[in-house]
């Protein structure tokens, strides 16, 4: 609610510091306006142990049952400790993935059945750790009581100085539950085990997915030569215990999913024109199928010269959480666009997007603040009304959740100079009709359709509305158009130059509110020169064995968007590089190298981790049991 930059702003609501989330509206400002105070929060470092564990094991085993047909198990088990940014930030502490795998391949088709399964440990939530850390040791109605009146003066009898934000918050604080005592990390291990979000922080996810699929073309000279057919099914057990998902006890939630194709392919004039054409049939338990057709024609007038022309319709349906999930976040609830979800909020003519409140509120502000001619509060309120009209959520807002659904055109070129220069160029434009994103909504205790003027004081007043991120699809279509380069020279001496670079852009209704969540640089490129071995250099004794690669990656600034946090990520660029040597006896490679040589401080993700400088030293042995 305040300024995330000033820290002894009476609102302050930093980044990576939680707690401060909960705040209310006090009598504390300088003409004794209301104003938004926030309860003191704990950084990101006394809530988790940033610091890395990862654990892979992998093994399988091949079976060869005729010269044409090979069965496979595999299996993968993961072990981390970690944290990360989803809706909140979640430490991960001893979280377990398994995956069992079959398969049975054959010269002309291939099936494969697969389970995946997760375990959590003690994950937990850092914001709700935070909020109830704040709230062992004194309420929040006390602590708001408190900080009021020490500002307002009324403990000035006592010895305290009143009209000082600073001593406000520092005499509401006494006794404050302080990082590295005993009695923090008691109550940070008590909160942790418990799952409950209203009294503790813990998450389970225990989710377990299978899946089946299959493909099978047909042979040359038999009934449609060049024809594969295949399809796949996929079941879905989600397993949170109310944590993430509404899976309370008496209500599991499972869904499944399923995938048909066929597709043919078909060359002309000696091979120089290559013709692909499929379909493809989609279908969810909670959705109806979809039917989607691809065309992508290849032309080869010459071995130095491709041109790919491709016309591709897709569907994606929500993931579980963008259907299911329901979570109280601390400052927000955070819904999956399904009806069972949203229903039970009656948000349709009872709310309005957030965007629509802040314009509101910075038109009334601006309108007050007008040097020339101010106005009034009141006649500020009823000249902007129009802004709040335009973003109540109307009545047919949240009643479905539709697939996403993509037509895409595609061209692109490949070619390639004295064998020595090589080129790829590919452009796209795609439209999108029911993108999936979120909304953000702000719905006032009193419905701004029964009394208009109370639920406006109501949107701005903390704990008289409810602020709520739900899952839906935008109102018009959405278009991505991107362009992507990439050249090699194969220059003397073995080394290879390589230079390569990406644009692309979201096109967005400007009146939509959906948060499409597109977290992608503009424009991103590299330049690397590489040589996997100099043997090619003359008069370099003990260098045949030596080789190196230098990086260069640049990255234009991101408008972040996520119910964690939005903000803007800042450009940057990097050095990288790397030096390897070849040995023959064990035949094995050393590699040692540097990632961000020149230390540039950067984040890839609004809120995230900074990054920094990273050594490495490495060794692969190759054909060990050869």
């Amino acid at each position: 609610p305040g300024n995330i930059k000033w820290e002894w702003d009476p609102g302050h609501d930093g980044l990576n510091q939680y707690g401060d989330e909960i705040f209310s509206y006090l009598p504390v400002g300088e003409n004794g306006e209301d104003i938004p105070v926030a309860r003191t929060g704990y950084r990101d470092k006394y809530l988790v142990d940033n610091g890395v564990e990862s654990l892979k094991l992998n093994a399988s085993v091949h079976y060869r049952i005729t010269p044409g047909i090979t069965a496979i198990l595999h299996g993968n088990y993961g072990k981390s400790t970690t944290a990360y940014a989803a809706e909140n930030r979640i430490a991960l502490r001893d979280f377990e993935l398994y995956q069992a795998r079959a398969e049975l391949n054959g010269e002309n088709f291939q099936l494969f059945g697969y389970t995946t399964r997760q375990g959590a440990g003690d994950t937990y939530d850092t914001r709700f750790l935070a909020i109830h850390l704040n709230r062992l040791w004194k309420s929040d109605e006390t602590w708001f009581r408190q900080y009021r009146d020490v500002y307002l003066g009324k403990y000035q009898k006592y010895g305290v100085n009143g009209f000082d934000h600073r001593v406000a918050r520092a005499f509401a604080d006494n006794e404050r539950l302080l990082p590295g005592t005993s009695s923090f990390e008691a109550a940070k291990d008590s909160l942790i085990s418990l799952t409950d979000f209203r009294h503790g922080a813990r998450i389970i996810n225990n989710s377990r997915m299978w899946e089946v699929a299959g493909n099978y073309t047909f042979e040359q000279g038999k009934v449609l030569p060049g024809l594969m057919i295949g399809g796949n099914f996929r079941y879905y057990d989600l397993i949170s215990n109310g944590t993430i998902f509404p899976d309370t006890a008496g209500n599991p939630i499972h869904f499944y999913e399923y995938g048909m194709f066929a597709e043919m392919e078909r060359t002309l004039i000696e091979d120089r024109i290559s013709l692909v054409a499929s379909l493809r049939i989609d279908g969810s338990e909670q959705f109806r199928h979809t039917i989607t057709p691809r065309l992508i024609l290849s032309l080869t007038p010459d071995p130095s010269h491709h041109i790919r022309l491709a016309v591709l319709t897709g569907t994606r349906y929500p993931g579980a959480r963008e259907q299911f999930i329901n979570k109280d976040m601390g400052a927000y609830q955070y819904l999956g666009g399904l009806l069972p979800m949203t229903e039970n909020f009656e948000l349709s003519g009872n709310s309005f997007y957030q965007g629509s409140v802040e314009a509101f509120n910075q038109a009334v502000e601006e309108a007050m603040s007008d040097e020339k001619n101010p106005k009034s509060y009141a006649e500020a309120m009823m000249n902007n009304l129009y802004l709040l009209e335009e973003g109540k959520v109307q009545a047919e807002a949240f009643r479905e959740l539709k697939p996403e659904k993509v037509a895409s055109f595609e061209l692109g070129y490949r070619g390639k100079l004295l064998n020595r220069i090589f080129w790829d160029l590919v452009y796209y434009y795609s439209t999108y009709r029911d993108f999936i994103g979120y909304v953000e909504v702000n719905r006032p205790g009193t419905s701004p359709s029964t009394d208009l003027y109370t639920a406006i004081q109501q949107m701005n007043s903390a704990g008289m509305h409810d602020l709520i991120y739900v899952h839906t699809n935008a109102r018009e279509r959405i278009a991505i158009q991107g362009l992507s380069v990439g050249v090699k020279w194969l220059v003397p001496l073995g080394s290879v130059l390589s230079w390569n670079a990406t644009f692309s852009k979201i096109n967005q209704d400007p009146s939509d509110p959906l948060v499409p969540g597109f977290n992608t640089p503009v424009f991103k490129t590299n330049i690397s020169v590489s040589n996997r071995k100099m043997d090619r250099m003359e008069n370099n004794p003990g260098m045949e064995r030596v080789g190196f690669n230098i990086n260069w990656r640049f990255q234009s600034a991101i408008d972040w968007e996520s119910p964690f946090a939005s903000g803007r990520v800042d450009p940057f660029a990097t050095l990288d590089w790397q030096i390897s040597y070849h040995l023959e006896n064990p035949r094995a490679v050393i590699k040692a190298g540097t990632n961000n040589f020149l230390n540039i401080i950067h984040t890839n993700t609004y809120g995230g981790a900074q990054v920094g400088i990273f050594y490495y030293i490495g060794f692969t042995m190759e054909n060990l049991f050869n």
